[in-house]
């Protein structure tokens, strides 16, 4: 694939690098995170956090994926009838999961759109060319896997939201406690002298 193709498919996409040549056997998730079947501890969230800000394009691995290429529709003329351009990109996410897929990603991918089981399958002809319509569809797949991963991960809450909270709850217990003393003497009123 050649590098200006890329580099102008991926000007505008964030923390994206471009493909590398060499074959990856695994993206640089942690095994304990590669063993993860749900995130269920701050520290959990934390890793995964770590994993994902850091997960660029060249970490998926090339075996990791299949590219097909068939006939593109749509305006184009003759050259799309006659030319395989449009890119068609295989993810089989269950071959993926625990090898550089943590399996808590892989759940949450069953329910994407571009699921279709076993794999996930996405496809580019929106380029005229080939090697466009691979990358389009290769960042469509990783951002696919970044933004399922970003929506499963619960945020870091800072010492300062924890201290705001804190001031809600106490709040709270005098209103509350507020209340129940009124309650209590608006009924001690109550009894008289019958």
């Amino acid at each position: 694939m050649k590098r200006p193709v890329l580099e102008r498919l991926l000007r505008h996409a964030p923390r994206a690098r471009l493909l590398s040549t060499s074959s990856s056997a695994a993206g640089p998730a942690p095994a304990r995170l590669l063993a993860l079947a749900q995130l269920s501890k701050q520290d959990d969230h934390t890793l995964a956090r770590d994993w994902i800000n850091g997960f660029t394009l060249d970490d998926l691995p090339k075996d990791g994926y299949e590219v097909t290429y068939a006939r593109s529709s749509g305006p184009g003329g003759q050259h799309v009838n006659k030319t395989n351009s449009k890119a068609i990109v295989r993810c089989d996410v269950h071959a993926a999961s625990g090898v550089w897929l943590p399996p808590f990603v892989v759940a949450a991918l069953k329910r994407s759109p571009h699921y279709h089981a076993p794999s996930l399958l996405l496809s580019s002809q929106a380029s005229r060319k080939a090697p466009d319509n691979l990358a389009r569809a290769l960042l469509t797949l990783h951002t696919s896997i970044v933004d399922t991963t970003r929506g499963m991960i619960v945020g870091e809450t800072s010492e300062e939201q924890k201290e705001r909270v804190r001031g809600h709850v106490e709040a709270e217990q005098r209103r509350r406690r507020d209340a129940k003393d009124k309650m209590k003497s608006r009924k001690a009123n109550r009894k008289g002298d019958y």
